[in-house]
Order: structure tokens, then C-alpha cells, then sequence
């Protein structure tokens, strides 16, 4: 990822339940899953894999938003809410 990304927004239209999978990823990443109200209700660490089968990371229900970061670069925790401002 380059240095000045601090990550990877996904906006789904309508609340889903997408699956994310790392086949031909290069590093570990974090992966945050926002529900409509931009609340954090869920998070899982994804490894990288260079070929199928690969593991499968499904949000936990529906949700409005998934963020993956590099690992262990954020801490967030369940309940804080998703900002997309600009704040500084």
C-alpha cells in the first residue's frame, strides 16, 4: 500500500453482506465493517494468500461500510463511529 493510503474504503448502495478474500495480496491487512449508522460492528485480521483455496472474511450481517487498513497499523473498537471528514 503506499505510504500516503491509509487504507481502502468499500461503500455498498444498500446495506450487504459482502465476503472479502485475499488471494494475490501482498500484506496482512485489517478489516473494519460499519453498519448503516457508521458504528463499527466488526473487525477481522485477513492474511495474505498466494493461491486458492484462500479464506473467506464475511461481514457478520448487513452492513454499509468495510475498511481495510494495513494490520495492526489502527486501533478501533466496536461502537466507534465512521468518520469520513477530513478533520485536521
Amino acid at each position: 500500500m503506499p505510504a500516503d493510503i491509509d487504507g481502502m474504503l468499500f461503500a455498498f448502495t444498500e446495506p450487504a453482506v459482502p465476503t472479502f478474500v485475499m488471494e494475490d495480496t501482498r500484506l496482512a491487512l485489517d478489516l473494519w465493517f460499519f453498519d448503516e449508522d457508521g458504528v463499527l460492528v466488526a473487525t477481522e485480521e485477513m492474511e495474505p494468500c498466494s493461491a486458492e483455496p484462500c479464506s473467506r472474511y464475511p461481514a457478520p450481517g448487513e452492513v454499509s461500510w468495510a475498511l481495510e487498513t494495513p494490520l495492526g497499523v489502527h486501533e478501533f473498537e466496536p461502537g466507534d463511529l465512521l468518520s469520513t471528514s477530513d478533520s485536521g
